[in-house]
């Protein structure tokens, strides 16, 4: 999705929902038959130019409905993100980074404006994704997804295909306790007491 977004629109990063994704690829030959199954809906990839403070309400957004087992849960590229399920919805998220071609992380600017890749349910305001409606240019690129992912195994030619789990999404979960001071962000990070990271992969 990104890369595709990257070279017909210039985007900086892609959010997606997981409820997009309908399954999963076992190892082996991949058939047209597997991408349908994985993408089956046919969804368009879309453009949208938010603000740093508005992709971070779209993480939000996305987040707000796990315990439901809904499909929104953001699945990224270009980013990297931490959540917790210990604070209620609208709060989740600890943290936010923008990751370059190079791999280096800075901090997302709630100022800036970026472009966002995603499909086009979740563009036009589904799965609860709203602050895409308020974006301030949103475009549909016409490109349907599962032909998206057919071009980028295409292009492998034949060779293995190995995924890898690069931790783009980390859930963080920790309790504070009573007798001591409030935990900052910067003591989460740095303690490993604290807070416990789990990971979990996902792929765009």
């Amino acid at each position: 999705m990104l890369k595709k977004a990257q070279e017909s629109a210039g985007a900086d990063l892609a959010i997606t929902n997981g409820g997009g994704i309908r399954g999963s690829i076992e190892k082996g030959d991949i058939t047209l038959g597997d991408i349908l199954t994985v993408m089956p809906f046919g969804n368009t990839l879309y453009v949208a130019d938010l603000k740093g403070s508005q992709i971070k309400k779209a993480l939000e957004q996305g987040l707000s409905g796990i315990e439901e087992g809904g499909g929104a849960f953001p699945h990224v590229a270009g980013i990297e993100y931490t959540f917790t399920l210990s604070k209620p919805a609208g709060s989740r998220l600890i943290d936010v980074k923008l990751k370059d071609q190079n791999g280096k992380l800075t901090d997302i600017d709630d100022k800036k404006t970026y472009r966002v890749a995603t499909n086009a349910f979740v563009g036009t305001g589904g799965d609860g994704y709203s602050v895409f409606t308020e974006a301030s240019h949103g475009e549909d690129l016409g490109y349907v997804d599962y032909e998206i992912f057919k071009e980028q195994i295409e292009q492998a030619d034949g060779r293995h295909i190995s995924p890898v789990i690069d931790h783009r999404v980390k859930k963080c979960s920790f309790r504070v306790r009573k007798e001591k001071a409030p935990m900052t962000f910067k003591m989460m990070r740095n303690s490993k007491r604290m807070c416990s990271i789990q990971t979990k992969h996902c792929s765009i």
